[in-house]
C-alpha cells in the first residue's frame, strides 16, 4: 500500500518537513516519492509514497491535479470499482485520460460527480486528501 502525509500551515511552509514525511513512509510505497505545496488561504503541503499496481507509468503518480486544477488528491488504498466509474465517466463526458490508475478514475469521479456522491459510489479499502482550491478546502476521507 502507498504512504500518504500532509500538513496545512497558515503562515509559511517548510519543504524539508514535507520531504522527511515522504521519505518516512519509502517502505510503504518504493516505486515514486512526490510531494507539493499549494498555497489557498493557507499552505497545504501533500505528499505521497507510491507502490504502483493498476498504472505502472508516471500517469499514475500523485499528489494528482485534475485537468480543471481545482482538485488535488493524494491517496492510498485500492477502489475495487474503478472500472465501472471509468466506463460511467466515458459515457457521460468527455475526458482526456492520462493513463490507467484507479487515482485518475478517483479524481475524475470526484471533479465530475462531486466528493458525496463520489464516496456513495466508489467501493475499496482507502485513505485520501483531496484539496479544493476553489472552495479552499482540505477534505480528508477513508473507507
Amino acid at each position: 500500500m502507498c504512504g500518504i502525509a500532509g500538513y496545512v500551515s497558515p503562515k509559511n511552509y517548510d519543504l524539508s518537513i514535507l520531504d522527511g514525511m515522504v521519505k518516512a513512509l519509502l517502505h510503504r510505497g518504493p516505486d515514486a516519492q512526490k510531494h507539493l505545496i499549494q498555497k489557498t488561504s493557507s499552505f497545504v503541503g501533500l505528499g505521497h509514497s507510491r507502490l504502483s499496481i493498476h498504472d505502472l507509468s508516471s500517469a499514475g503518480e500523485q499528489p494528482m491535479i485534475s485537468s480543471n486544477s481545482r482538485y488535488t488528491l493524494c491517496y492510498n488504498g485500492e477502489i475495487y470499482n474503478f472500472k465501472d466509474i471509468f466506463r460511467r465517466l466515458n459515457k457521460q463526458f468527455n475526458i482526456q485520460w492520462s493513463g490507467n490508475s484507479d487515482t485518475e478514475v478517483l479524481l475524475n469521479s470526484i471533479l465530475y460527480f462531486g466528493l458525496k456522491d463520489t464516496l456513495a459510489e466508489i467501493r475499496g479499502m482507502y485513505a485520501f486528501a483531496v484539496l479544493d482550491k476553489k472552495e479552499n478546502k482540505l477534505m480528508l476521507a477513508r473507507d
